[in-house]
C-alpha cells in the first residue's frame, strides 16, 4: 500500500480502490452482512463503467483511519466483485468473492435482449449459478432450461459445487471479466481464457452473428480502468446539521433534515438511501468497527443490519425508559442527537443482545422443526423481518422488555397466530406500512401476555370503521364450503365477493402466497434446513412457485371456461417447489408431476435426502403430500381445458385445494387465539 492512496485524496481509480479493499483500508461487508444489489444492477453497472459514464461520488467517514464507507457500499462491492475471479484468501472477503463470479459475453448485444447495452455483463450467483435470462435479467431461467444447464454441466447437486465450476448458461462465449483486468497482455488474456475453459469443460452450441473479439474488448477495457475516477467526499457526520438552530435560536424542525437532504443529493443520480440506512450510517460512525461486525454477523439472516438498529435503539429507549417511542421512523437528525446522548449505553445494549446470542435465539423460537410442528418456515421468519417490521418490533418487545414466555403449545400457537395475522392481513401489508396498527395497539403493550396475545389485541390493531387497518379473519357472514362439488358451488365466491370486506379478505386468502409456505412448512424443512442461508436471503429462494396445473394449458388459449381462468393463478393452483424435484417439463400434467415410482424415488431423491441428513420412506402419494394436493389431482391429465367438463373438473380441484392451504393456517393458528 503506498502511502498516498491513504491520503484522502478527492478521486481514486479502480485499481487503487480495489488496493484498499485488499488491504483492509476500506472494510465492505460480505454479502450476506450487507450487499442488497440484484444480479441485473450488477450488470448495468458495469456496462456503465465501460461506456464511460459516471459512477457516483462515494462518501468516506474522515475521521478513520480504516475509511468507513457512509454511502457507495454496494458500488464498491460490485467493482470489488469483478476484479476477482480465483478464491481469496481472507475469510471476510472470500465469502463475498464466492457468492458471485462477474462474466463478460463476446456477443455483441441485439435488438432482442430487450436494454439498451454496448456490452453483455453477466453475472452468476451462488443460488443463480446459470446466470438469469439475458433477455431479461431481473428474471430466474426457466426451469426447463435450468435443468438442460446442469446437464451441460455435468452436476446435480449444483450448490454444493465451487461457483468458479459455472458459467452463464444462455451466453454466447462468456468470458470472467477479471481476466481483463488482470491480464497484462492479450496474450496473457488468451491464456487465462485457454486454461478456464480446459479447467471447467466450456462448451457452447449457441452462435452469434456478431461478436467482439478479445483483442478489441481487452483494449477499450484497458482504456477504461485508465480513465475512470471514483470521486469521493469525506464526511464528519457530527459536522453535519449541526446548524441545528434557526436565527432565534430555536431547534430546528426534524422535517428540515440536513443529513437526509446531504445524502439524497449525492445520490441524485443512484439509488437513495432509506431513513433506516441513513441511520445506521451514523451509527457505524460512532461505534468501534468490531462491533459493527459483530452486528452485522448476528443479524443475517434475520434482519438487514439497517433494519436490525432501528428496531434495536426503539427497544433500547423502553428498556432505559429514554424518550421511548413506538415509531420506527426516526429523522437521522432526530438519531444523530440520540445516538450522541446515548452512544455508551446504546453499544452495551447491543453487545448484550449479541453476548446472549439472542437473534439466533429469537429466529429458533419461531421456526418450525420435527419437534416444533406449528413453528414457520425460515422463509416466512424473514419476510416477516423485511415486511412488517412493527410486527417484529411487537414480538421482541413482549420478549425482550416484558419476558413473555410460551409455555405451552397453546400459548406459542396463539403469538405466532396473531404475528401471522397482522403481517398477512394488514391492509397496508404490502407497503411495509404497519404503523398506524403498532400506534392503535400501544396502550394494550403493557398488558400481561394472557391478554396480549388475544383477539382483543387484533381488534385494537383493527382501528376504528373508518380506518379497517386489519381485514377481518374470517368475517362471520362468510361461510366457506367444506368441499366443493358441484357447479353451483363455484358461485360462493361470487356471492361474498360484492362485498368490499368480504372481497378484501376472500382475495388475501387465495392471493397470500406464504399460506401456502406455511402449509408446505413440513416439506421446506425437510428440503431446505440443511442449505446455506445466503440461498433463503431476498429473491434468491431455492424454490419456484410452480403451476401444478400448466400455465402453458391456458396461456393464449381461446374459449377457456372464465372462472377457471380467474383462479388458475391464486393459491389453489400454485406449490412452492425445488428444481433438484422439478424432474419433469413444466408442462406435464399434474398427474405426471405428482406421481413417482419407488424405483425413481430410490434413484433420484434417496441420494439428494441422503445429503441433508433426512430419512423418508416411500409412499405412492409422497410428491401429493408435499405438495399438499389430495389424490384426485393424479385424476388431472387432459390439458383441453376448451372442454367445459375438464375444466369445472379443475376449477374444483384448485378452489378446494385454495381453502383447504387457508384452513391449515387457520386451524393450526389463528384458532388458538382466544
Amino acid at each position: 500500500m503506498t502511502e498516498d492512496i491513504m491520503q484522502q485524496k478527492s478521486a481514486y481509480g479502480l485499481t487503487e480502490l480495489v488496493e484498499l479493499i485488499n488491504n483492509k483500508k476500506i472494510d465492505i461487508p460480505t454479502i450476506q452482512r450487507g450487499f442488497v444489489w440484484s444480479i441485473h444492477q450488477i450488470e448495468i453497472f458495469w456496462d456503465s463503467l465501460l461506456r464511460g459514464y459516471p459512477v457516483g461520488t462515494l462518501v468516506f467517514n474522515k475521521k478513520k483511519e480504516e475509511f468507513l464507507i457512509l454511502d457507495g457500499q454496494q458500488r464498491l462491492t460490485s467493482i470489488y466483485l469483478a476484479f476477482n475471479y480465483d478464491e481469496v484468501t481472507d475469510t471476510n472477503l472470500k465469502a463475498t468473492n464466492d457468492f458471485y463470479k462477474v462474466f463478460i459475453d463476446l456477443e455483441k448485444p441485439s435488438a432482442e435482449d430487450g436494454e439498451n447495452r454496448k456490452f453483455v455483463f453477466r453475472v452468476i450467483s451462488k443460488s443463480q449459478p446459470w446466470g438469469m435470462q439475458k433477455s431479461s435479467p431481473e428474471d430466474k431461467l426457466e426451469a426447463e432450461s435450468r435443468r438442460k444447464a446442469l446437464e451441460l454441466y455435468g452436476i446435480k447437486n449444483y450448490y454444493e459445487v465451487p461457483l468458479e465450476k459455472f458459467w452463464p448458461y444462455d451466453a454466447v462465449e462468456p468470458v470472467p471479466f477479471a481476466f481483463f483486468l488482470q491480464a497484462k497482455s492479450v496474450e496473457e488474456l488468451k491464456k487465462l481464457v485457454a486454461g478456464w475453459k480446459k479447467k471447467t469443460g466450456f462448451h457452447s452450441d449457441k452462435t452469434s452473428q456478431s461478436k467482439y473479439s478479445l483483442e478489441e474488448l481487452w483494449n477499450d477495457i484497458q482504456k477504461m480502468i485508465k480513465n475512470t475516477v471514483v470521486p469521493v467526499v469525506y464526511l464528519d457526520i457530527d459536522e453535519v446539521g449541526n446548524e441545528s438552530s434557526d436565527m432565534n435560536g430555536n431547534a430546528e424542525d426534524d422535517s428540515n433534515d440536513e443529513i437526509e437532504n446531504l445524502f439524497i443529493r449525492l445520490n441524485s443520480q443512484g439509488t437513495p438511501l432509506t431513513g433506516e440506512e441513513l441511520n445506521y450510517c451514523i451509527l457505524k460512525s460512532y461505534i468501534l468497527v468490531e462491533l459493527q461486525n459483530e452486528i452485522e454477523k448476528a443479524c443475517f439472516p434475520m434482519f438487514s443490519p439497517a433494519r436490525f438498529i432501528t428496531i434495536a435503539f426503539r427497544l433500547f429507549q423502553h428498556k432505559e425508559n429514554k424518550n421511548p417511542s413506538f415509531s420506527l421512523k426516526m429523522k437521522p437528525k432526530q438519531f444523530q442527537r440520540n445516538i450522541k446522548e446515548y452512544k455508551d449505553d446504546f453499544s452495551k445494549y447491543l453487545n448484550e443482545i449479541i453476548q446472549y446470542d439472542k437473534i439466533k435465539e429469537l429466529e429458533e423460537l419461531l421456526s418450525y422443526s420435527p419437534k416444533n410442528t406449528s413453528g414457520l418456515p425460515a422463509f416466512i421468519i424473514y419476510n416477516i423481518a423485511a415486511r412488517a417490521p412493527e410486527v417484529m418490533f411487537i414480538l421482541l418487545y413482549r420478549l425482550w422488555i416484558k419476558g413473555d414466555k410460551f409455555k405451552t403449545a397453546e400459548e406459542y400457537k396463539r403469538m405466532l397466530g396473531v404475528i401471522t395475522t397482522l403481517t398477512w392481513f394488514g391492509c397496508n401489508g404490502n407497503k411495509n406500512e404497519h404503523t398506524k396498527i403498532l400506534t392503535n395497539i400501544k396502550d394494550f403493550i403493557t398488558e400481561p401476555k394472557e391478554k396480549f396475545w388475544s383477539k382483543k389485541l387484533l381488534t385494537r390493531a383493527q382501528g376504528k370503521d373508518e380506518e379497517n387497518l386489519l381485514i377481518p379473519i374470517s368475517p362471520k357472514k362468510i361461510s366457506f364450503p367444506k368441499r366443493i362439488d358441484n357447479f353451483s358451488d363455484f358461485n360462493w365466491f361470487k356471492s361474498y365477493a360484492s362485498n368490499d370486506e368480504h372481497y378484501d379478505f376472500l382475495h388475501r386468502v387465495f392471493s397470500e402466497g406464504e399460506l401456502i409456505l406455511y402449509a408446505q412448512r413440513e416439506f421446506l424443512y425437510l428440503y431446505f434446513s440443511n442449505y446455506k442461508q445466503e440461498l433463503l436471503y431476498g429473491n434468491n429462494t431455492p424454490y419456484d412457485w410452480d403451476h401444478i396445473s400448466p400455465y402453458s394449458w391456458i396461456k393464449n388459449k381461446k374459449n377457456i371456461f372464465e372462472p377457471l381462468k380467474t383462479w388458475y393463478n391464486t393459491n389453489g393452483n400454485f406449490r412452492a417447489w425445488p428444481l433438484s424435484l422439478n424432474r419433469q417439463n413444466q408442462d406435464d400434467a399434474p398427474a405426471q408431476k405428482l406421481s413417482i415410482t419407488e424405483e425413481d424415488f430410490t434413484d433420484e431423491i434417496i441420494p439428494y435426502l441422503s445429503q441433508q441428513n433426512c430419512k423418508i420412506k416411500y409412499s405412492e402419494n409422497i410428491l401429493c403430500d408435499w405438495s399438499c394436493c389430495d389424490e384426485e389431482w393424479l385424476e388431472v391429465d387432459n390439458e383441453d381445458l376448451t372442454d367445459t367438463k375438464n375444466a369445472k373438473e379443475l376449477l374444483k380441484l384448485i378452489m378446494n385445494r385454495g381453502i383447504e392451504i387457508y384452513k391449515i393456517w387457520y386451524y393450526e393458528l389463528y384458532t388458538s387465539i382466544k
